[in-house]
């Protein structure tokens, strides 16, 4: 497998996760942290809730589960509610579709690439990589919008830092520093790198960037590098549509019947006939036909993409023009169930990536402003201001 020196592909997440469902926490905590909730009472958010329930860390080596453990063991129930909602900023910041922002507060301001997007468009065969439709668009793998200010998530997304460490263990947090927003020489973020960019027609763009479904690799495509040397050529994806979740038990008593006093219980996940959105979408892929072979009919030029499609992502090039870093996708997929398991796949709409240049782009913002990392959460105890409603 390539080592973390590895110049496109070092290791971004523990193998462990690979090809593995999401996991709770320990019940005893999710039990100990309701009843924290309970005493006072308070209400959390659905995304953290599904956080909760549905993450990565299980995956992180054992000191790091530890630290996460003890750390939320420490919060008050105020703490509790706060860090919740930075949860809920952080996935609406997360599932942001790429943009070209204008400057809110000192630092560096990431602009759109115009070399790595015609290198993306070179690679994918000017291609949407999942319908094959022309003209697509260049489309993030990590949202643009988290690495627009070069530098650490700690300093320029606090928000995102928070949830993540609690998702995937600061050790990862630490690969995603290095590897998209560590500034560079010219002192930009590397969001806008080839290996984080895919080409996906405009609507295809739009549910990719909602969480309706998802492109995850086929086994570890970087166990077959045996040395930073080595390139990947190609790789196998699978597509899956996500559901949301749906309350377990129905409560009259509650509109939208929604218990947020516990952390136990986060709901199922609706069939994809039951799911409004997937129900009533619907993807094809074009077969690429030879130029000088008989034209086929269309019936047999396309082919329906339904959970469980397996594709193939190539490159001509692997130096020029490498292919989407595997773990990006693992990762993007991560968050993704867990947008869906909160309610939250409505994407918070910022101008493409690919937009004129010249736009007006004003900064979206969330509700929820909280300039604490998971640390200071810790550190806060409850003790600072209530929490906005």
């Amino acid at each position: 497998m390539a080592s973390r020196d590895h110049p496109n592909y070092p290791p971004l997440l523990p193998r462990a996760v690979l090809q593995q469902p999401l996991r709770p926490f320990p019940h005893v905590l999710r039990q100990e942290l309701t009843q924290q909730l309970q005493r006072r009472p308070c209400e959390i958010t659905r995304a953290f809730l599904a956080t909760v329930n549905l993450n990565l860390l299980f995956g992180s080596p054992a000191e790091e589960q530890r630290l996460v453990h003890t750390r939320l063991r420490g919060l008050s129930p105020r703490a509790l509610t706060q860090l919740a909602q930075a949860c809920t900023a952080a996935l609406r910041q997360w599932r942001t579709t790429s943009g070209r922002p204008v400057a809110r507060q000192e630092g560096v301001i990431i602009t759109r690439s115009a070399h790595t997007r015609q290198l993306a468009l070179e690679r994918d065969s000017q291609m949407c990589v999942l319908t094959r439709e022309p003209r697509p668009e260049v489309a993030h793998i990590i949202a643009y919008s988290l690495g627009r200010h070069a530098g650490a998530l700690d300093q320029t997304m606090p928000n995102v830092m928070a949830f993540l460490e609690m998702f995937a263990g600061p050790g990862v947090v630490n690969n995603i520093n290095n590897y998209l927003m560590r500034p560079t020489a010219c002192g930009e973020s590397q969001i806008n790198r080839v290996e984080n960019l895919l080409c996906l027609a405009p609507g295809i763009h739009h549910l990719f960037g909602s969480g309706i479904f998802v492109l995850e690799p086929v086994g570890d495509p970087l166990s077959t590098l045996r040395d930073n040397r080595e390139v990947l050529t190609s790789y196998q994806v699978r597509f899956s549509w996500l559901t949301e979740n749906r309350p377990s038990v129905e409560n009259p008593e509650r509109q939208d019947s929604w218990d947020l006093e516990q952390l136990l219980d986060p709901g199922i996940p609706m069939s994809e006939e039951d799911d409004p959105i997937i129900s009533m979408t619907h993807i094809i892929r074009n077969i690429l036909q030879h130029p000088h072979g008989p034209r086929l009919p269309r019936r047999l030029r396309i082919e329906p993409v339904e959970t469980g499609f397996i594709f193939t992502l190539s490159t001509s090039d692997p130096v020029r023009h490498p292919l989407p870093h595997p773990d990006l996708l693992v990762l993007h997929a991560a968050v993704m169930r867990v947008v869906r398991a909160a309610g939250m796949s409505l994407v918070q709409e910022d101008p493409e990536w690919d937009s004129p240049e010249g736009s007006d782009v004003s900064d979206t913002v969330t509700s929820v402003d909280m300039n604490y990392s998971l640390d200071r959460f810790l550190r806060d105890n409850g003790e600072g201001p209530e929490p906005p409603v």
